[in-house]
């Protein structure tokens, strides 16, 4: 079943067009169309394992719903984007590694470092430990997604737990004080301002030469 999905996905990632950038779902997160199609009105967010072999997409439809290929393969998968030089070499900088594409699109707007998206918070972990392999020797930030309006902070805490799998560095897109948290949401780095991505990236990686 794996298998057949992944030929579904790479027939439909084949015949998809260029990712319109006045989609609304993009309009609304401010995002440019950073390694992605579009079938229909559906975004395509291809998803790639540690060999980048296309097994499956996510779909997002306007309104942000996201689906992935049924009976598809998710696990030790992710979107990579800017992770290569276009001669294979590793990119300049630190790798940053996420869960939502939104989340790691707006991390390469804000900064221009190589992105990694896993695509959900139980999938962190995994996909940390193979950039771990793939890039034994670079700079590797986690970049948590904060779950602060739920009753155990999913994000935060498969964010922390994959950063020490491999000794990593871990980025936060709030203070983690109390002082600044609000019960009413979580918030990611597509929630912050370009500006305030870029200093929180770059607050981790101070951290990480301190």
């Amino acid at each position: 079943c794996e298998e057949m999905a992944a030929s579904g996905a790479a027939d439909l990632w084949s015949n998809a067009n260029r990712a319109d950038a006045a989609h609304p779902y993009l309009v609304r997160k401010a995002l440019e169309p950073f390694g992605i199609r579009q079938s229909g009105n559906a975004l395509l967010v291809p998803m790639v394992d540690a060999g980048f072999r296309l097994w499956n997409v996510q779909r997002i439809r306007p309104d942000g719903f996201k689906l992935f290929l049924r009976e598809g393969r998710t696990a030790g998968l992710f979107w990579p984007h800017g992770v290569h030089m276009l001669d294979g070499r590793p990119s300049d900088g630190p790798l940053v590694i996420g869960e939502g594409f939104a989340t790691m699109a707006a991390v390469h707007h804000a900064t221009g470092h190589g992105v990694v998206a896993a695509m959900s918070a139980r999938n962190l972990e995994t996909v940390a430990r193979a950039m771990r392999k793939l890039f034994p020797c670079r700079t590797l930030i986690v970049a948590a997604d904060d779950d602060c309006h739920l009753s155990e902070n999913v994000g935060l805490q498969a964010a922390q737990r994959a950063a020490e799998s491999i000794g990593a560095l871990l980025a936060t897109p709030l203070p983690l004080g109390p002082e600044t948290r609000s019960a009413d949401s979580g918030t990611d780095f597509a929630d912050i301002a370009p500006a305030e991505v870029a200093a929180r990236i770059a607050q981790a990686g101070r951290a990480g030469h301190a």
